[in-house]
């Protein structure tokens, strides 16, 4: 038996479990946090945001936490910070959403490679995605932090050294710095790439693997959170490969569909396949990768069209009563009804270092605001589906896909069916949470609940 106080920091919000056998929730409570949206593209979030919620959270769950057996985290990916010599924050998160080192990303892929970059690292920088892109912009623009930075980290980093005063963090977060040995089993930091870049290797942490403590909890905080002290905090990993694992991500070709704030297809590898379209991770757990295909903004565009289009309803009103109407609506008129086309960059491309925007076209004087939506549904489905069409090409997928995250009722899966393929969906709550427990169950009995899967030679 296992008890553990599982975390999942999400973009907007924090979700907290206390989980038995990394399956049952005891207790849970999550907290909101808002991100900071700048100019010239800069997305990110205030890192007192993330403890403040993480304190909170364990104030509610503390008849719960004395006796658990480990705490784990399921984190946003990268959440890259500045940290100073104590722990302290000298910069804010930078979130996936970021845009501000795009710049700085084209000069990664020019100097290293794109051919090199792929072969060793498994990923193309971009900006936000990428955190030596980030580390690029901090020297350019904020040399003196820079200079100053003791560590830099990811936002399982932060938590890590805040509650243990250990440095850490695991391939799976490590994956998409740019930094680091992705195709390689062995993993590790790639000095060549480091110091070509200017990036001191010494301020990169210790790589942990995500079922693993980077320390036990310290004293000052065991009152706090209601947890004794010493209890191991495990780094854990990336929310989407968290996610991955409890969706049944285990072997090679299966699937699961994140529908979040961003929407991400992930793909079960045995051996390491980059490529240009898409990011390439270490899994969670051992002798795996996943495939990380991330559309910036799924449920973050349906947010957008009703703060523009749909303003005078309620987000209750607009999400659970006005979009399955025009769904049904829409199946049940299909062959009357043209819709708009819709390119889907409304938060940029993950994949390219250009600007892309989003864009409606094939507008007419007939078209109504119902057309605009169907459009925005149809083009993100048709988006992720690329993914999928690209993958068939090169494994065999499974023929189900398992589906995460808020809203997913039944008119999201007509459209899935209709424009992401005919696959069997199934659905599953609460993933990244329940992944992260999973973690923290593997270290507390030494019981996997996934099948080892052996790398390809």
């Amino acid at each position: 038996m296992s008890l553990v106080l599982a975390v999942d920091v999400g973009t907007t919000k924090m979700k907290t479990a206390v989980v038995e056998d990394g399956r049952r929730i005891l207790a849970s409570a999550e907290q909101a946090y808002p991100i900071t949206i700048r100019a010239g593209g800069q997305r990110d979030i205030d890192t007192e945001h993330w403890w403040n919620a993480f304190l909170e959270c364990c104030a509610r769950l503390k008849p719960y936490t004395g006796g658990v057996q480990a705490a784990v985290f399921s984190v946003s990916t990268p959440g890259a910070t500045a940290f100073g010599p104590d722990g302290e924050a000298l910069t804010p998160a930078v979130l996936f959403l970021d845009g501000r080192s795009g710049r700085q990303a084209q000069r990664i892929r020019d100097l290293i490679g794109e051919d090199e970059l792929l072969e060793q690292t498994g990923n193309l920088p971009v900006s936000g995605g990428c955190t030596a892109a980030t580390l690029l912009w901090w020297k350019d623009q904020q040399p003196e932090i820079f200079s100053r930075a003791a560590m830099f980290g990811h936002t399982n980093t932060l938590f890590g050294q805040r509650l243990t005063g250990n440095w850490g963090m695991d391939p799976s977060t490590a994956s998409l710095t740019a930094l680091y040995r992705t195709t390689r089993i062995e993993g590790g930091w790639i000095e060549s790439i480091a110091s070509r870049l200017g990036i001191p290797l010494h301020k990169l942490p210790p790589l942990v693997n995500s079922w693993e403590p980077v320390g036990g909890l310290l004293p000052r905080w065991a009152d706090i959170t209601g947890m004794p002290a010493g209890t191991p905090i495990l780094m854990g990993g990336n929310d989407a490969m968290c996610a991955a694992l409890h969706g049944g991500v285990i072997r090679e070709g299966a699937t699961l569909d994140i529908c979040g704030t961003c929407e991400i297809l992930s793909v079960g590898l045995a051996r390491a396949l980059p490529g240009r379209n898409y990011n390439l991770r270490r899994h969670v757990i051992p002798n795996l990768w996943a495939t990380l295909y991330v559309l910036n903004t799924g449920g973050k565009a349906l947010e957008w069209f009703h703060e523009n289009f749909c303003r005078e309803m309620s987000a209750d009103a607009f999400f659970h009563e006005y979009i399955p109407r025009v769904i049904h609506d829409y199946f049940d008129n299909e062959a009357s009804r043209e819709l708009p086309e819709y390119e889907v960059f409304l938060a940029g491309d993950r994949y390219s270092t250009k600007d892309r925007r989003a864009a409606f076209s094939r507008i007419t004087l007939e078209t109504r605001r119902e057309d605009l939506l169907m459009a925005l549904i149809r083009g993100n489905n048709e988006y992720m589906a690329r993914h999928l069409r690209e993958m068939g090409e090169k494994i065999a997928l499974s023929d189900t896909i398992h589906l995460t995250g808020g809203g997913l009722t039944e008119p999201f899966l007509r459209c899935k069916q209709r424009w992401m393929g005919e696959y069997h969906y199934v659905l599953r709550e609460n993933s990244s949470l329940l992944g992260a427990a999973q973690l923290g169950h593997f270290f507390v009995t030494g019981e996997a609940v996934w099948e080892k899967v052996n790398p390809s030679p």
